[in-house]
C-alpha cells in the first residue's frame, strides 16, 4: 500500500512538474521577456533592461567610456525591433530604416537569451534568473 502511494505521488510530481516546464519553456509574452540582458566579452560590457510596457534601458561601457540610452521598443513576432538612437555595439548595422532588430529564444528551452545580430559573430544577452530592473 505504501509503495503504491510513493508511486502515485512521484507520478503526480512528475506531472506537475511537466507542466511546470511547458508553461516557463513556452511563455513569450511580453512579461517573460521583460527582464535585464547582460553581454561581457573582453572591455565591452552591455546592460539592457527591457520593461513589459516596452521601454528600455541601455548601459554600454567599452574601456573608459560609457553611455546610456532609454527609448521604446516593440515586437515583431518573435523579433524585438530597437529605434535609431540605440547604442550599436561594434560590428552592427541598422537597417535601412535606421531602425535595428534582435531576436528571442530559450536555451535549453529555459533561459531566455536576446541575440543582437552583428558581423562576423552576433552579441547574445542572456537574462539574468532573478527578475530585476535597472532604474
Amino acid at each position: 500500500m505504501l509503495k503504491k502511494a510513493a508511486f502515485v505521488l512521484l507520478l503526480l510530481l512528475l506531472v506537475f512538474a511537466s507542466v511546470g516546464w511547458f508553461l516557463r519553456a513556452f511563455d513569450y509574452s511580453d512579461s517573460a521577456l521583460a527582464g535585464v540582458y547582460d553581454y561581457q566579452k573582453g572591455s565591452i560590457h552591455c546592460t539592457l533592461s527591457l520593461t513589459p510596457d516596452f521601454r528600455y534601458k541601455q548601459i554600454m561601457q567599452s574601456g573608459a567610456t560609457s553611455s546610456t540610452t532609454e527609448g521604446t521598443w516593440r515586437r515583431l513576432g518573435d523579433s524585438l525591433v530597437f529605434p535609431a538612437d540605440f547604442n550599436l555595439l561594434p560590428g552592427q548595422t541598422r537597417m535601412g530604416d535606421g531602425e535595428f532588430y534582435g531576436y528571442f529564444h530559450r536555451r535549453f528551452n529555459l533561459f531566455m537569451e536576446l541575440t543582437l545580430q552583428a558581423s562576423p559573430n552576433n552579441y547574445v544577452f542572456h537574462k539574468g534568473m532573478i527578475a530585476r530592473f535597472s532604474e
